[in-house]
């Protein structure tokens, strides 16, 4: 489509969104120059005699406006030979329009702002000095949806519903990513959107006030018109109107479906879908298993997610996470890890401690009380492992099982021959030390742990499941970390100003 043209990005930003605009500017066929290339016309003072243009010059719109600005003018005192220079909008339009579009309709015409010397005295406004923006007192906001608990719901139902919108708009562009993702081998120019919406989820999170409407974003860096308005219609509807087409189009795409189902197969993304259908040309998951020479190019976790594609994909039932985990601890109890009374402690995570009536998969995790050494709680989960298969319980394993692993991913089965499904299994080892830390991030849910960790931020603080810890700057201007909390999980949650969130209602 881009064939032969020779194209100058100005100014070059090198984010995520540039950088996969211009992967995808070149696999059309367009030839991205620097400005070396400019100056070197510019000193020939001639054009190319087979075509109009030698080059034009786009303005990127992914630069800061000022900045952007700058850049231009720059360029324009130099240009001695009248490149045009074009909105940057002019590749993606064509892009979206399928055939290169008229460059003459997307010139670059700057916003012209008249200063306050050229109104006349009788209509001259007094500009008021730029107001400082205090962040509000502990994010008065999050922490009044964070702190819900059973005997101030009520009271606080109002309160939360601002961070509830932010977490409605990182989830409905989450979800708009995992459709780009598909739809993307059948429209290249979803890669540089995926990337801005990326960039909007990051920056959403680390804002330090909920969003009550799109204004709240002027001026932020990387939220043009089509971010805003997407944002506003969550705000005002719940979706936005580009995810429910794209929802729409995946769901009756006959290649969007079938790349969707396959991505619904544990081991497989949207690449390996891809890759799947170019090179076999296949029109049904159940080819997956049917093509001998597409099944043996599978790896070992991709052959079991099809073996137990319909047992995984099943949501399994509160009573029987109960069950499973019941049989575990009588095994471990009947052969114990470790001599003496100091046995790790198997804990359940996840939703299931939440309160949910039913889970996608079991989340376990092991510590040894005073046990902080990886290698030895890494021994301690290898040999759990060995002992849950020699017991019929695991009865596959979808990572390496080796003594030196921190997490195992698995299937397990509560009873074998009595039509029990196969059931998906995590244990993971954590250090005694940052066991407060681990139980914030593995019971979640992953609203509560971002409105954490924006708390966090505020604070010039950082929080993981490694501990909660003050990022310090030395004299010399290296930056390091300092550990306020990893062992009490309530002390996080008093040095952030939350104070105890009871498990079952952190499902916000």
């Amino acid at each position: 489509m881009f064939k032969g043209l020779r194209v100058l990005l100005a100014p070059r930003i090198n984010d995520a969104v540039e950088k996969f605009r211009i992967k995808i500017w070149r696999e059309q066929g367009a030839d991205i120059r620097d400005k070396r290339y400019l100056s070197a016309q510019m000193k020939r003072k001639r054009r190319s005699v087979e075509k109009n243009h030698d080059l034009y010059i786009l303005a990127n719109d992914l630069a800061q406006p000022e900045q952007l600005k700058q850049e231009i003018k720059k360029i324009e005192n130099c240009n001695i030979l009248n490149f045009p220079i074009v909105k940057s909008d002019w590749l993606t339009k064509s892009l979206e329009a399928e055939k290169l579009l008229p460059y003459a309709d997307f010139i670059y015409r700057p916003k012209r702002v008249t200063s306050n010397s050229e109104i006349p005295d009788a209509k001259r406004i007094k500009i008021s000095p730029k107001i400082k923006v205090t962040k509000p007192d502990k994010a008065t906001t999050i922490i009044s949806l964070l702190q819900r608990n059973k005997n101030r719901k009520e009271e606080l139902a109002t309160d939360s519903k601002p961070l509830k919108t932010n977490n409605m708009i990182i989830d409905k562009f989450e979800k708009i990513i995992n459709l780009l993702e598909i739809d993307k081998f059948v429209n290249p120019s979803d890669e540089f959107r995926i990337a801005q919406y990326r960039n909007a989820v990051k920056r959403i999170e680390t804002l330090s006030v909920p969003i009550s409407s799109s204004n709240d974003l002027k001026g932020v860096y990387n939220f043009g018109k089509g971010l805003k308005k997407h944002i506003q219609e969550i705000i005002d509807t719940g979706t936005f109107e580009k995810y429910e087409a794209l929802k729409q189009k995946v769901a009756t795409d006959k290649t969007c479906n079938l790349i969707n189902e396959i991505c619904n197969i544990h081991g497989f993304g949207p690449a390996s879908a891809f890759k799947i259908l170019k090179n076999y040309h296949i029109n049904s998951v159940e080819e997956l298993k049917t093509n001998e020479d597409l099944y043996r190019s599978l790896t070992k976790q991709q052959k079991l997610g099809i073996k137990y594609r319909y047992d995984w994909s099943q949501r399994i039932p509160r009573y029987e996470v109960t069950e499973i985990f019941e049989k575990l601890l009588g095994i471990v109890n009947k052969q114990p890890l470790v001599e003496g009374n100091n046995q790790p402690v198997i804990r359940i995570m996840g939703s299931y401690v939440r309160g949910v009536k039913t889970c996608g998969d079991i989340d376990l995790m092991m510590y040894q009380k005073g046990e902080n050494d990886p290698k030895v709680l890494h021994g301690l989960l290898y040999k759990l492992v060995k002992i849950l298969e020699e017991e019929k319980f695991i009865d596959c394993e979808l990572t390496d099982v080796s003594p030196k692993m921190s997490k195992f991913n698995g299937s397990c089965i509560l009873e074998e021959g009595k039509g029990m499904l196969h059931r998906r299994i995590d244990i993971i080892a954590v250090e005694y030390d940052r066991l407060g830390a681990a139980l914030l991030y593995f019971v979640g849910n992953q609203a509560f742990n971002r409105g954490l960790r924006m708390l966090a931020i505020l604070n010039n603080e950082r929080l993981s499941d490694q501990g909660l810890v003050k990022l310090v700057t030395d004299k010399q201007g290296a930056q390091r970390e300092e550990m306020i909390e990893s062992f009490d999980e309530n002390k996080i949650l008093d040095h952030l100003g939350v104070g105890w969130v009871d498990y079952t209602d952190r499902n916000i």
